[in-house]
């Protein structure tokens, strides 16, 4: 039923289902997670291999697929590379200025279209003393 062929790094399987004869035979279907554990327990790592064409194989239906293949290919191993670590930078200014107009806008703190607020505008006659009499 299950067929391995290797060839460097690639792995096929085959698979051919025999067809039912009689309508008390069992369907049977063959899918990709069963062709990985075929794989598995003939042991190959499932972590090295990755799947570069999948089929399907069943008895059911009027036209059954009764022949399939799956071809993996072996991961090539990585070099575990050392990555650099940036070092941190100072935040800019304008962050922080950001921040406090965003702050003033929240308090009312602000200038609206640059007009003083009431507490800025000196009242003529405000600073004079009053002398006593």
């Amino acid at each position: 039923m299950f067929k391995i062929e290797s060839k460097g790094d690639e792995v096929r399987v085959h698979v051919a289902l025999t067809e039912r004869k009689m309508a008390r035979d069992p369907h049977i279907s063959v899918d990709t997670g069963q062709v990985l554990d075929f794989l598995k327990t003939s042991g190959y790592n499932l972590n090295t291999i990755e799947i570069e064409q999948q089929s399907h194989c069943s008895t059911t239906g009027n036209n059954p697929t009764l022949k399939g293949t799956w071809v993996f290919s072996k991961k090539k191993e990585e070099k575990n590379v050392k990555s650099v670590k940036s070092t941190t930078r100072k935040r800019s200014s304008t962050r922080t200025q950001k921040a406090t107009t965003q702050k003033d806008k929240l308090l009312r703190n602000e200038d609206v279209d640059r007009v003083q607020s009431q507490a800025q505008v000196s009242v003529s006659g405000q600073n004079k003393k009053v002398s006593r009499q």
